[in-house]
């Protein structure tokens, strides 16, 4: 389907798009080992949307991320604190479903209003903590205090 143009979606703004996605298709191909993969977008009145499909191995989408941004966590790289850091400084949300079929779904929600970006300032890494959304990792679903406290740890940032 194609999605209406976002206006405040200039060159860094879309380098963070790019580095989201690139972030995306690397954990596809490399962790999950996926052989096929499928992108979709959409939009409501709200919001473009992104969505992109494998047939990979899955993941915990909560545990990953929580391990991801979890103040002291064992360090198995930066990918995910940094998609969700990305999200974040777009006044983004990014989030993963596992399918039903096996593979995983992830999620890019961006505005398309331009009022709550220039009020919020430049964009860049620097995105206040309260920029993270509340929701889990996974799609829909309202995450739990202890890892809305990880996603708003000022570590993070």
């Amino acid at each position: 389907e194609d999605v209406p143009p976002l206006p405040w979606l200039e060159p860094r703004s879309a380098l963070h798009v790019l580095r989201i996605f690139q972030e995306v298709f690397t954990n596809m191909i490399k962790h999950a080992r996926a052989s096929r993969v499928r992108v979709s977008t959409m939009h409501d009145a709200h919001h473009v949307i992104v969505r992109v499909d494998d047939n990979g191995a899955g993941f915990e989408p909560d545990a990953a991320v929580l391990a991801a941004v979890a103040p002291g966590s064992a360090p198995r790289g930066k990918g995910l604190g940094n998609l969700l850091r990305r999200a974040a400084a777009l006044r983004g949300h990014a989030c993963w479903t596992r399918l039903p079929d096996g593979g995983t779904r992830f999620e890019l929600r961006l505005p398309r209003a331009t009022l709550g970006l220039l009020l919020g300032g430049a964009l860049g890494l620097s995105a206040r903590p309260s920029a993270f959304s509340k929701r889990a990792a996974s799609c829909g679903r309202r995450t739990d205090t202890t890892a809305a406290r990880f996603l708003k740890a000022p570590g993070l940032l």
